[in-house]
């Protein structure tokens, strides 16, 4: 005799399989929540908006030297230089893929202060495929490490659309403001060192 399965419950079921995959879970996969991943990308454009605000305070002063008639041509190559940085810095955080609006991961929740906190269940470090990284450390405030591997192996994740690859770290239980250091390599070999301060839920 056959056993009819209503229509609904199959695609339940397919729904439910296709997200689990899309967000890297499923067969030899990870499952991604809000809270237990940190896009690189997103530690990577913190960094840039900051440096981006530092550099465009250095490019008013210059400017204000120039209007009043107090500097002179080594006032202008470095005004010069700065604005071309800007402008690099710029190009670099507009490269920076949003995987959340994308659909390929869940959006993390808001950080009470605004800035950046790192989950209470942080495990995955994800990352696009174009940039490898090579060193991730946290640090506690008295500068110990609370990573017991810096530079664990590097998988692909399921269900990206084969953009991001990610990395599994066991953190130590600890609550508080944390230093997060990261060094990068992207697919033209360039060696890219950061970091950023973020807070330990």
């Amino acid at each position: 005799m056959r056993t009819k399965i209503p229509l609904a419950l199959i695609l339940c079921v397919l729904l439910s399989s296709c997200i689990k995959d899309y967000l890297g879970g499923g067969k030899n996969g990870i499952e991604l929540t809000e809270t237990n991943y940190v896009y690189e990308g997103g530690l990577y454009q913190l960094y840039l908006t900051a440096a981006i605000d530092d550099i465009t305070i250095v490019i008013n002063d210059l400017e204000d030297i120039i209007k009043n008639n107090q500097g002179d041509a080594q006032t202008q190559a470095d005004l010069d230089e700065a604005i071309e940085e800007r402008e690099n810095l710029s190009g670099e955080l507009q490269d920076i893929i949003d995987i959340v609006a994308r659909g390929i991961v869940p959006p993390p929740p808001p950080c009470p202060d605004g800035d950046l906190c790192l989950p209470i269940d942080f495990r995955y470090l994800i990352a696009t495929r174009n940039n490898l990284v090579l060193s991730f450390e946290i640090l506690d405030e008295q500068g110990n490490s609370l990573v017991s591997d810096t530079s664990p192996p590097t998988r692909r994740l399921r269900g990206s659309r084969n953009l991001l690859n990610y990395q599994e770290y066991d953190i130590a239980d600890y609550t508080g403001f944390v230093e997060i250091k990261v060094v990068k390599r992207d697919n033209q070999q360039n060696i890219t060192s950061y970091s950023i301060e973020a807070f330990k839920e």
